[in-house]
């Protein structure tokens, strides 16, 4: 649940179409300057965390007041726990066919994450449609259970709630202090492994901080919480917008290019056919 005080300082774009959310995307006037990124999300109120913050928001019970490594002293504070996922990651995955010869520290957290490793990054795109569909896929498989794999129990429900497509802005100087945010751009030796990255023009942020656990109370604590905006759009407008984001080519199997994304798509295609008379 995002804080209060921050919530009411982000600019919030309150779109009642897809169509909305379209234009508002694209204006440029009052608007800062900067390179932008986006991420979806299928809950408004859901703060922007990595999986490991929000493993330690677990631990903490969502209590800003817990000491974060009190709470992680058995596993040697929040560094080591940290680190320790990727210490295992690099033990297992090195030297598996068809990696690059040479990977950064950040380049097999990258690998990781895309593998369902529990990291520090937080997904993001270049492109605010890719960052859509990723939250409209999640609502749908949230909403209907099966979904994403052609078996939804029952007809097909949308229309209640609201997803959220969240923009930052690059303000200079953002990530120059002590290392503690970076945003990230792989730039890794052409592989298999980075093709997901490459079609989904992924961008990353990584937070290290022992207080600040999601990055809205971090750029607030940097006087940076102008450099966040939000677009809400409704759920019931999912299915309008799902069909235009594959006219865009923007499906599970162009997302995911490889033999996971072809099946992905080829289930949820079966889904697909109850949402709008066979048209999706």
């Amino acid at each position: 649940m995002l804080r209060p005080e921050l919530d009411k300082t982000i600019v919030v774009h309150s779109c009642n179409r897809w169509e909305d959310f379209i234009v508002a995307v694209r204006k440029t006037l009052d608007k800062r300057i900067g390179r932008r990124i986006y991420r979806g999300q299928r809950d408004p109120t859901w703060p922007l965390s990595s999986v490991f913050e929000r493993s330690v928001f677990h631990l903490k019970g969502n209590d800003p007041s817990t000491d974060v490594d009190k709470a992680l002293e058995t596993k040697g504070g929040l560094w080591k726990t940290r680190e320790g996922y990727w210490d295992r990651f690099y033990e297992y995955a090195h030297g598996l066919p068809g990696l690059p010869n040479a990977m950064s520290p950040e380049d097999w957290w990258i690998l990781g994450r895309h593998h369902g490793l529990v990291t520090p990054l937080l997904d993001w795109s270049e492109s605010p449609y890719i960052a859509a569909f990723f939250a409209l896929t999640d609502y749908m498989e949230f909403m209907n259970p099966g979904f994403k794999l052609g078996m939804p129990t029952g007809g097909i429900k949308w229309g209640e709630g609201s997803i959220a497509i969240w923009e930052l802005v690059e303000a200079g100087g953002m990530g120059s202090r002590n290392e503690e945010f970076q945003i990230i751009r792989p730039a890794t030796e052409f592989s298999v492994h980075s093709l997901r990255v490459r079609a989904q023009k992924s961008v990353f942020t990584k937070l290290i901080h022992d207080v600040h656990l999601d990055l809205e109370s971090y750029l607030g604590s940097r006087d940076l919480i102008a450099c966040l905006e939000r677009y809400d759009i409704p759920g019931v407008e999912a299915a309008k917008a799902l069909r235009d984001l594959e006219l865009m080519n923007i499906t599970f199997s162009d997302l995911f290019p490889d033999l996971g994304g072809a099946a992905a798509r080829a289930n949820f295609g079966s889904s697909s056919w109850h949402l709008v008379g066979g048209m999706l």
